[in-house]
């Protein structure tokens, strides 16, 4: 379904900006499980914190930023002709395949493997497959973030990647760039500001009390 390739592939662009090493374990737990239910869904593995898991997730998260910038982003952002193309991963050899029933939901799934086959390998072969699968992808769903400058995808044109950025944005245009006109004069403002509640709260502490330093800064 459509629904379902959009939504995989735009969990990978926000997975790939991860940073796996400072997570803690339920958060760990939690990508596994969205790499699991994006990429991995016809896959059993294992979901638990322990062991080689952070590991694994880490190559997984190694292998589609690299394919994604040294062979998606240059298609994206300007190559045209097919030999300009770079030339993607080849698949992994399969040697193993087999059904097997999940004990939560209780179906039938389909797994497979093969020599030198590992969760990075299978990650890249699921994105490439939601990649050519169904109608071919418009470029400008591929789409930077002007604030963060974070790859996203979104078919509808949008300039930031949340709606964070875009505060963080509006903050900073309403502040002006360090050093010019306009945020000079902002910081005179809230100087003013800042000396105005330092008054208010040793006037509500001492009412009789004058107030003749001004508020720190």
């Amino acid at each position: 379904m459509r629904a379902d390739r959009d939504k995989a592939i735009s969990w990978v662009l926000d997975f790939i900006d991860m940073d796996l090493e400072s997570m803690s374990d339920s958060d760990l737990m939690k990508a596994g499980i969205d790499l699991h239910d994006n990429l991995f869904p016809d896959h059993a593995i294992p979901l638990h914190s322990r062991g080689d898991g952070p590991e694994r997730l880490k190559d997984v998260q190694t292998r589609l930023s690299d394919f994604f910038h040294r062979c998606l982003l240059p298609a994206l952002v300007g190559r045209k002709k097919r030999t300009d193309s770079i030339p993607l991963p080849v698949r992994p050899e399969k040697w193993d395949r087999w059904f097997w029933v999940d004990k939560q939901d209780g179906k039938l799934h389909f797994a497979e493997a093969g020599e030198g086959s590992s969760w990075a390998d299978d990650a890249l072969e699921s994105l490439l497959h939601l990649l050519r699968y169904g109608d071919s992808l418009p470029t400008a769903s591929f789409q930077r973030c002007e604030e963060c400058q974070r790859w996203f995808f979104q078919h509808r044109k949008k300039r930031f990647c949340s709606i964070h950025c875009n505060w963080r944005f509006n903050s900073r245009m309403q502040r002006g760039e360090a050093g010019s006109i306009k945020r000079e004069k902002y910081n005179k403002k809230q100087r003013k500001v800042m000396r105005a509640r330092y008054q208010r709260e040793v006037r509500k502490k001492h009412p009789k009390a004058r107030v003749k330093r001004r508020a720190p800064l």
